[in-house]
């Protein structure tokens, strides 16, 4: 069946920005994230993120490389945490270094 579907941008202005989002939606990682571009720019939350290129490429038609550049133009830098069968991947925006996390 068809699930209904809430940008993160929508989400946020309903019941204010997330401090962090995390993710594993088997390639569809970039079009979520294309849905979040304004609560990434202006509320900067931590990003984790499960990425599986196989699926990405093959399901959605988008590369990892193209993730990656889109979190760059939102002003994000990342570090892979693991790889088992998919990248697990941190993100949050600012100079490279460490995260500033919320807690």
């Amino acid at each position: 069946p068809e699930l209904p579907r809430v940008r993160i941008d929508t989400l946020a202005e309903k019941v204010g920005p997330p401090d962090a989002i995390t993710m594993d939606i088997e390639g569809a990682e970039l079009v979520a994230l294309h849905g979040a571009e304004m609560t990434l720019k202006n509320h900067r939350p931590i990003v984790w993120v499960s990425v599986h290129p196989t699926f990405m490429a093959d399901t959605i038609r988008h590369r990892v490389t193209d993730l990656w550049d889109y979190l760059r133009a939102c002003g994000y830098c990342w570090r892979l945490l693991d790889y088992d069968h998919e990248l697990h991947v941190i993100a949050w925006h600012g100079a490279k270094g460490t995260p500033v996390l919320p807690w």
